[in-house]
């Protein structure tokens, strides 16, 4: 479940872990709008703090798009 999902689902405040994981506000913010990835050790406190539903994989974008191929007639 991604951060951002889980803060709002469980209507918890990004300054509320914040305070619990040690961390500053924006940094909780830039994490949770994916501008940002945790440390190794701020995804075990994230985990913790969220009782197991954010996990390391959370914060893995999604895999990218194939490539699409553009032929000469489209390009032109």
């Amino acid at each position: 479940m991604k951060l951002a999902h889980w803060l709002k689902q469980n209507r918890k405040r990004q300054a509320e872990l914040a305070s619990a994981v040690r961390r500053s506000p924006s940094q909780i913010s830039r994490i949770a709008n994916g501008r940002s990835r945790p440390s190794w050790e701020l995804v075990e406190r994230i985990h913790g703090f969220t009782g197991g539903a954010v996990t390391a994989t959370d914060f893995i974008d999604d895999p990218p798009r194939p490539l699409q191929t553009v032929t000469q007639e489209e390009a032109a």
